[in-house]
């Protein structure tokens, strides 16, 4: 149990763990090797679900395989050595999934110890991102290249990183995080008001870090996905949902105080109305108005971050990633079967003009997809991409078959949350870090262990479009 609490608190992000670097997080491996033993003895007693029960295990040894395959076969044909650390980055986190699911799955009481571990690792990140804003830092450790092993230090700046290896990454984990807050009170999980609403409460925390991070791709991921998911599950609210996005857009991009305290002002009757005359699927309207409103007036007038700074396509940034794109598109063109390795990304990408300077744990090219194509070849790239494609299908294919409120709550958040860390992954590159990847594969684990064991308890629970 302490393992598995370990894993999902500290472990699902990588965090600063006892020997952690940002490409080995050593400190979780002796966790991981205690609990392989304990799963192993378990298993001799015919005390665990079967291996092979784990949906993801074979088709994360194929890529694994075929990454190995391709590996070789680059450092046969150019003399390029073996990048044994990139076997590391993504097979440890979909091992340490496996573990994680053997440990839950049909297991009642350590459901409930990993919806409350899953819940407290969320916590964290979002706990230091709000502690950084409010005392001017940006991270706590001195090297952004070395990380925690780099020692502790007081690093000023404007955006919170939370715990993890660079801002953008903790933006797209609390992006990812915030439907998990939402949904399980929503479907009534935990039954008890005051647990419903400490979770919301999780909720408020998670985006105010993720406010503070002021990362505009991991806030348009979660807002297009989570607006999308809830058009095609609320069809008669779907044009309200829509209503809802352009009046927040309407309100914030002016970027005037008066405006949106008067958008504020307003929506706040409205909503009360609509309630009162039964009209409650026009309700996202109101939310959508309010929330404009609301969250550019308390900019304007508490923390002084304009959102329509925030949502703006103009600065160095954006420019730099068009060049990088480009770059990536040669590198591919160049090498389509193998790529070139990570390495060799990091270094043609930083002799860019306008990437110059930047760290060690910038030189990607900022899009997953194109960084798995440009590093691995166009066969691992299209491996990967189809493997968390598939695996974020699976998790909308039993939140739609959800059959009690448990399965069906974290199916949607699953479902949410992961969409919209594969969106964000098109501006930037999550899964390249351990952090990202373990993130993925520890909440899928989570969700497949419970699906498993709730799936074939009660009858089919359809609570949360109706409650919605």
């Amino acid at each position: 149990m302490l393992a598995v609490v370990w894993l999902l608190a500290v472990g699902l992000w990588s965090g600063p763990v006892p020997g952690a670097s940002l490409a080995y997080p050593n400190g979780l491996l002796a966790v991981e090797c205690g609990l392989a033993v304990l799963l192993v003895l378990l298993a001799a007693r015919r005390r665990l679900v079967p291996v092979t029960t784990y949906l993801f295990l074979w088709p994360g040894l194929i890529v694994i395989s075929l990454l190995l395959v391709v590996m070789v076969a680059r450092a046969i044909s150019g003399g390029v050595p073996v990048e044994g650390s990139i076997l590391w980055k993504y097979g440890e986190p979909m091992a340490r999934g496996l573990l994680l699911y053997l440990a839950i799955a049909g297991r009642p009481r350590m459901v409930r110890v990993a919806i409350g571990s899953l819940l407290l690792g969320m916590l964290l990140p979002a706990g230091a991102a709000i502690l950084q804003h409010l005392t001017g830092a940006t991270r706590w450790y001195a090297d952004l290249d070395g990380g925690w092993t780099s020692g502790i230090r007081f690093i000023a700046g404007d955006r919170a990183q939370g715990l993890t290896s660079y801002v953008n990454l903790t933006a797209a984990l609390l992006a990812a995080s915030l439907p998990y807050w939402i949904t399980l009170p929503v479907c009534h999980v935990p039954p008890t008001r005051w647990l419903r609403i400490g979770l919301l409460l999780g909720g408020a925390m998670t985006m105010a870090a993720l406010w503070y991070t002021n990362s505009r791709g991991a806030m348009v991921a979660l807002v297009l996905v989570s607006c999308l998911s809830l058009t095609g599950l609320l069809r008669r609210r779907g044009l309200s949902i829509i209503l809802a996005v352009g009046g927040f857009l309407l309100i914030a991009w002016p970027n005037t105080p008066w405006w949106a305290l008067a958008g504020f002002i307003i929506a706040l009757p409205l909503g009360i109305l609509i309630w009162k005359k039964g009209r409650r699927h026009l309700l996202p309207l109101a939310a959508g108005l309010a929330m404009a409103g609301g969250l550019l007036a308390a900019d304007a007038y508490i923390l002084h971050y304009p959102l329509a700074w925030r949502v703006a396509t103009t600065g160095m940034v954006d420019m730099a990633r068009l060049d990088i794109y480009t770059a990536a598109l040669h590198i591919i063109r160049e090498n389509p079967w193998w790529g070139i390795g990570d390495l060799a990304v990091g270094e043609r990408v930083i002799i860019l003009p306008l990437l110059q300077g930047l760290p060690h744990t910038q030189r990607n090219v900022h899009n997953q997809y194109l960084q798995w194509a440009a590093a691995e070849g166009i066969p691992v790239g299209l491996g990967f991409t189809l493997l968390v494609l598939w695996s974020v299908v699976w998790c909308w294919r039993h939140a739609l078959a959800g059959r009690t409120p448990l399965s069906q709550a974290i199916g949607w958040a699953s479902a949410i949350g992961l969409t919209t860390l594969l969106v964000a992954n098109l501006a930037d590159a999550d899964f390249w870090r351990i952090e990202g990847w373990g993130f993925f594969w520890s909440l899928l684990a989570v969700t497949a262990a419970i699906v498993r064991g709730e799936m074939s308890r009660e009858a089919p629970c359809h609570a949360l479009p109706d409650q919605l």
